[in-house]
């Protein structure tokens, strides 16, 4: 039998499995609880939906970072992105803006990457193999089927579920430059979100280039308005690293010529911290008890055996075939008759 325990029926010790009458009225006594039980089971119900998406999620994510580090992880060249729409014909003028630009810096030893599908994506492909290069891309499964474009490298190409995963798949490994074309909201979306990160220091400073200034002039107003409110830090627009311009010559030119700069400039700081942490651990072996007297001796040894060495390298009469030194010729003495 059940008996009830405040307003929720429970088994009676003793008694058999609830029948299905039973299991009934516990579901409506749940359904009609008074203290929440039934909003706490929602919330539970909720709770196990949202873990076995993230489960999913994450396989999902993982499984293209395990991809992405197989297939294009061990790019060592220069990794240029370009940013623009999927929608630009190749009669558009930012498709042939993208086509002279990825060139340019494919003679200059670059590869590129982009979303691997049309418009200025395929335009990157098609200028880097003008110029003798590779194009690797990162696609995307949408409601509508992608294909990769032709110029794209196929053994290379990864394919992403989500937008926010392709984003950062995009701009991984050695990225040194970026170029923005004509686009829509998905391209800036994925520009915003090389901002964003630069601001909180989440990535190194990167050259990117705006091509056509009229159609980015807005933008770059939004921007300056958020700077001089304190949204944004100046460096967003720094002349160094930021240029809107026309032309696409000038925009390959200048990122590579800021991408070398930067990568002198990250080479001098690994060195200066290299040279930080070499006196640090000098001074925290200066100051163990008896340690001096210890490098002092070792000192000491290392000098006696170079001038060893020294007294032994450059003694008389050195062999150099056999690493020693050969006895001084005696003058024979001369015998009886001999002149």
């Amino acid at each position: 039998m059940l008996e009830r325990a405040g307003s929720v029926p429970r088994v009676a010790s003793g008694s058999t499995a609830p029948s299905i009458w039973g299991i009934a009225q516990v579901s409506e006594k749940y359904s009609q609880s008074p203290d929440g039980l039934r909003a706490k089971l929602e919330s539970a119900k909720a709770m196990s939906a949202a873990l076995g998406n993230a489960a999913k999620r994450s396989w999902e994510y993982s499984k293209s970072q395990f991809e992405f580090a197989l297939k294009q992880g061990g790019i060592t060249e220069p990794i240029v992105l370009s940013y623009g729409s999927a929608r630009s014909g190749p009669d558009s003028p930012e498709y042939g803006q993208a086509v002279v630009f990825n060139k340019e810096l494919a003679e200059r030893g670059w590869v590129g990457r982009s979303g691997g599908g049309n418009g200025i994506m395929e335009a990157a492909g098609k200028g880097m193999a003008e110029g003798g290069s590779r194009l690797f891309g990162v696609n995307i499964l949408l409601p509508w089927e992608q294909k990769p474009n032709a110029y794209v490298d196929k053994k290379s190409l990864v394919t992403a579920k989500q937008f926010p995963e392709r984003m950062e798949l995009l701009r991984s490994g050695n990225v040194q430059g970026i170029a923005v074309f004509r686009g829509g909201i998905g391209t800036i979306q994925e520009f915003a979100d090389i901002l964003g990160n630069w601001n909180t220091k989440k990535i190194d400073a990167l050259p990117m280039a705006f091509v056509d200034k009229k159609f980015w002039e807005p933008f770059k107003k939004q921007l300056e308005t958020l700077i001089e409110d304190g949204k944004l830090g100046p460096e967003i627009l720094d002349p160094k690293n930021v240029i809107f311009t026309d032309s696409a010559e000038e925009a390959a030119a200048f990122i590579d010529k800021r991408s070398g700069e930067l990568r002198k400039e990250r080479a001098e700081r690994a060195a200066r911290a290299q040279e930080v942490r070499i006196e640090a651990r000098q001074r925290a072996l200066a100051a163990i008890p008896g340690m001096r007297s210890v490098q002092r001796l070792r000192r000491t040894r290392r000098e006696h055996v170079d001038a060893q060495t020294h007294s032994e390298n450059t003694g008389p009469h050195r062999s150099r075939s056999r690493g020693r030194t050969e006895p001084a010729v005696r003058e024979k003495t001369k015998g009886p008759g001999e002149q």
